[in-house]
């Protein structure tokens, strides 16, 4: 698994997109320090330090941060680390669902290893993989080779989608004795990540034949293939096209194994949903900032004038965090910043995990008005115990 990914999104593609859209005001205080673009940047068009708390301005935050002789250079990558750390605890509270659904292989083997060997006919052979919909990904760890002779050549994974290869990477096999390479190649149902990025398709976990050499794959005596909830993964082989393609449209399906076996960990990944929404959490970060900025008045270290008459100001203002005003759901409603946050992430949560909403579906026309179906009138359907033989 990616080391940027964590409890169901990759940090890496999340941060670019939602760091940003809230920004901060230049001071215009003496001795207060310059912004850089990435802080003063608020793509929509709310601010850290407008809106949210009074007590939330550059000036409070830079005078009750630990380190007295920070740089301008140093604050502004602390704003940066602090908005990331917001962003972090808001996502993490709103998925907060297990990760991980499964780790398994493709298939077990039978005790006994028989050595079928598998002649190469220049084809591109492998496994043929589909991902379910939704908010998921397959990391494909590793693969377990096993070959007749000792050869390096390399292993692909492609979409069918997308012409070229999506992931290379060069293997080595010894004679007779599977080796574990490790590969950490994810694939998604729609994922901007990807090489041009794909929506669907079909993937290909893959080497091709005239590789080898003299080199054979084994062909493994299966026990059984693995169940799985979040692909579907078979065996193929197909014709070569090019130096770097194959059919992919007349595809033959077999049971061999081709010489590897794949290990796979399956997980929720929100990661492309949240790219998409990352508006949806504009409220709740001001929010969030706003409560991290009065503690840090409460419980700094620091001392200095300013802060003194802060820390004042934010004991007497404390009860703000935590005051309780009203019914959760009222409305207008009015609370403690911590209570308004605890709502708004009840409100982002009802957009990931909404509630079932009852359906009720009358027979009468569902097909299309036409009471109809397969010769019968379905308002007159023969009774359960009638034998299904006489049926049309």
């Amino acid at each position: 698994m990616p080391a940027t990914i964590s409890n169901g999104f990759d940090l890496a593609r999340i941060f670019p997109v939602f760091q940003g859209r809230l920004g901060w005001h230049q001071p215009t205080i003496t001795g207060m320090p310059t912004l850089d673009a990435d802080n003063l940047e608020a793509t929509s068009g709310r601010y850290y330090d407008r809106g949210f708390h009074k007590a939330v301005t550059v000036q409070n935050y830079y005078e009750t941060q630990e380190n007295p002789d920070i740089t301008d250079l140093q604050f502004n990558a602390l704003l940066q680390d602090e908005d990331q750390a917001v962003i972090t605890r808001l996502i993490n509270a709103v998925l907060n669902k297990p990760q991980l659904i499964e780790h398994v292989v493709d298939y077990t083997r039978v005790a006994y290893r028989q050595s079928i060997i598998i002649p190469n006919m220049g084809m591109a052979v492998g496994y043929r993989i589909n991902i379910s919909p939704g908010d998921y990904a397959v990391n494909i760890d590793s693969v377990g080779l096993l070959f007749d002779g000792a050869v390096t050549f390399n292993m692909y994974l492609f979409n069918d989608l997308i012409l070229a290869p999506v992931q290379t990477q060069s293997v080595t096999t010894v004679a007779n004795t599977q080796v574990r390479v490790s590969l950490d190649w994810v694939m998604n149902y729609i994922n901007s990540a990807t090489s041009g990025g794909n929506l669907g398709g079909v993937w290909y976990l893959m080497y091709f034949q005239d590789d080898l050499g003299d080199v054979h794959a084994i062909d493994e005596q299966l026990n059984m293939w693995s169940k799985t909830k979040i692909l579907g993964a078979i065996p193929f082989q197909s014709d070569k096209v090019g130096a770097l393609d194959f059919n992919r449209t007349n595809v033959s399906a077999n049971y061999r194994t081709y010489g590897f076996n794949f290990e796979v960990s399956c997980y929720r990944d929100y990661t492309q949903t949240l790219i998409q929404n990352a508006s949806l959490f504009d409220e709740a970060r001001g929010l969030t900032m706003a409560i991290n900025v009065i503690e840090q008045i409460l419980f700094t270290s620091r001392a200095n004038g300013n802060q003194r008459v802060m820390q004042d100001i934010a004991n007497r203002l404390s009860p703000s965090l935590d005051m309780q005003s009203g019914e959760f759901n009222s409305n207008p409603y009015v609370s403690g910043l911590k209570q308004q946050l605890a709502r708004e992430l009840n409100r982002i949560n009802l957009v990931f995990s909404p509630k079932p909403v009852p359906m009720s579906v009358p027979i009468g026309g569902v097909y299309g008005g036409d009471y109809m179906y397969e010769g019968y009138d379905i308002r007159d359907m023969p009774s359960r115990q009638e034998p299904y033989g006489t049926f049309p």
